[in-house]
């Protein structure tokens, strides 16, 4: 019987099916339980094992003509913890470089990966052909709950919440605060005892928290959200997504993940519940002009829960509390991510080009004086400052935060590139692909913030730097990440000269974390030597 079991269970097409069978062979005797389970087990693992190697590694017939890039390798640079930039110059980039796209197995299937900006064009502007993807994974492993998010919905729902947000993001930069907090940094580095040398990858991690954690580097908010995010570094996860599915209390690291995710979540809850208190006891109101003194003294938060609350407009559309919850832990995340990781970015660049460090603190000087205390740029300040955001621009080209977003799904029969890509086939965006492409890119891996400056025939409209996506669906943070970046580094350039701390892992080239093969791009730690200017 063991044998028969046995050769019936090569042909299942799950471990599920295989389990319920084997609860229909009670009739074993105790003498040969043991024998027969290890082995039904063995054979089990075993099947799965090959079933998943075999999926892995060979393309399905239907998607066999799309170039593909190799898994084995791309999952042992992921294992090895490999950076992302390095693993997609020795393995994805001359297929894109020569296709525009290539086939790689991603998240537990066969994905089509665009990294042409023109072929992006088309696949961003339209929604209806290429919806956001419903990725499954255990909920209690990320800090956004099972309620949709900006991130994730599509259609209907994602217009509605669209526009609740849209007012905030597009009327009001609180300049005042990230000034404030970028005056606290300051502080904070100018009393480490450590021969002027800080970790500004840490620092600027911090940064996007709140003013506690700036100067606290035990601060909770960073404590648990290094904790919580951990789990999307696994790269366990992304090679074997069928992995989040066993429940998190029986994995160690896991379940630490899980708990800090709880906490992280308790924690917006009730900074909702506060924010509701504080707008009810003022009246506070979202007005037209959101460059009102009132305005500039709101933190994001705030702003947003009184535009989900419909504050801004008779008959607004609203969010539901765990909507809220859930937006404002993708803002959390997403903006935490993309902004840390670009300012530590461009302080190892300007550390790396010193003639375009300088360069780009003599305009903050000519705009803002050098006179020997810290200043907030005004609006109309950042405004004049070209060169600076030029060289944001080309930091977040040559080393984008993040290398794509959630994936999308082919709702009909399409074309790419001049390849076919049938229905249900899943799309991803590569963006370190799209801003390394060389028929684009003059020397591409060269750091050139004057390819940005738009007398130069070098430059390169908007249409192809994209780190924050393209069409309807570009990230509704991205002014507000920009202006967070100018006004950070305007302020340090104007207060500190700097260069890489001796000695320095970046020596050779920024070395990036490993990011566990979703994609982040950043460096984990920067050290870097800083000389105060007053």
């Amino acid at each position: 019987m063991l044998s028969s079991a046995s050769s019936s269970l090569v042909s299942f097409s799950s471990i599920n099916d295989a389990i319920n069978l084997v609860k229909l062979l009670p009739m074993v005797n105790d003498k040969n339980s043991k024998l027969f389970w290890s082995a039904t087990l063995s054979l089990l693992g075993t099947c799965y094992m090959v079933k998943s190697f075999w999926r892995m590694m060979v393309a399905p017939k239907h998607l066999a003509h799309i170039p593909k890039v190799n898994s084995l390798p791309w999952f042992w640079s992921i294992l090895k913890g490999e950076s992302h930039d390095v693993r997609m110059k020795k393995l994805m980039l001359p297929t894109i470089n020569e296709h525009g796209l290539c086939l790689k197995y991603i998240l537990g299937r066969w994905t089509v990966t665009v990294g042409d900006p023109i072929l992006l064009q088309v696949l961003l502007k339209d929604v209806y052909t290429f919806p956001k993807e419903q990725v499954s994974m255990d909920p209690d492993l990320i800090l956004t709950n099972e309620e949709p998010n900006m991130g994730n919905a599509n259609g209907q729902d994602w217009k509605r919440q669209r526009s609740v947000a849209n007012p905030v993001f597009h009327r009001a930069m609180p300049i005042e605060v990230f000034g404030q907090i970028t005056k606290r940094m300051f502080d904070s580095m100018d009393k480490q005892n450590n021969d002027d040398i800080v970790d500004m990858a840490d620092y600027m991690r911090r940064h996007n928290f709140d003013m506690e954690a700036v100067t606290d580097s035990t601060s909770p908010y960073a404590t648990l959200y290094k904790e919580a995010f951990s789990i999307v570094r696994d790269p366990f996860v992304y090679l074997f997504p069928a992995y989040t599915r066993i429940p998190s209390k029986y994995i160690p690291y896991r379940n630490r993940a899980r708990k800090a995710n709880e906490n992280l979540r308790k924690i917006l809850s009730d900074i909702i519940v506060d924010r509701k208190r504080t707008i009810r006891e003022n009246s506070l109101v979202l007005s037209d002009d959101m460059d009102s003194s009132n305005a500039q003294g709101l933190d994001l938060l705030t702003l947003m829960i009184m535009a989900a609350e419909g504050g801004h407009v008779p008959n607004a559309s609203y969010l539901t509390d765990g909507e809220l919850v859930s937006n404002l832990a993708v803002f959390f995340v997403a903006g935490h991510e993309t902004t840390a990781s670009a300012t530590a970015s461009f302080m190892y660049y300007l550390a790396a080009n010193p003639e375009i460090q300088q360069r780009a603190r003599q305009e903050v000087l000519s705009v803002m004086g050098d006179s020997p205390e810290d200043v907030i740029p005004t609006r109309e300040e950042l405004k004049q400052m070209v060169y600076l955001d030029n060289c944001i621009h080309e930091t977040m080209r040559i080393n984008p935060p993040t290398s794509g977003n959630l994936p999308r799904i082919v709702t009909k029969d399409t074309n790419l590139g001049g390849f076919f890509v049938p229905k249900e086939t899943r799309i991803s965006i590569e963006l370190y692909g799209v801003h390394h492409i060389a028929k684009y890119w003059d020397q591409p891996e060269v750091f050139n913030p004057d390819r940005f400056n738009k007398k130069s025939t070098s430059f390169r409209k908007d249409a192809i730097w994209m780190p924050f996506g393209y069409g309807p669906r570009t990230c509704i943070g991205q002014n507000f990440s920009l202006s967070e970046q100018r006004i950070v580094l305007a302020m340090m350039l104007k207060r500190y000269t700097w260069t890489l701390a001796p000695n320095s892992e970046h020596a050779h080239g920024l070395k990036n974390a490993n990011g566990g093969g979703i994609g982040l791009l950043g460096p984990e730690s920067l050290k870097i030597k800083l000389t105060r200017r007053y």
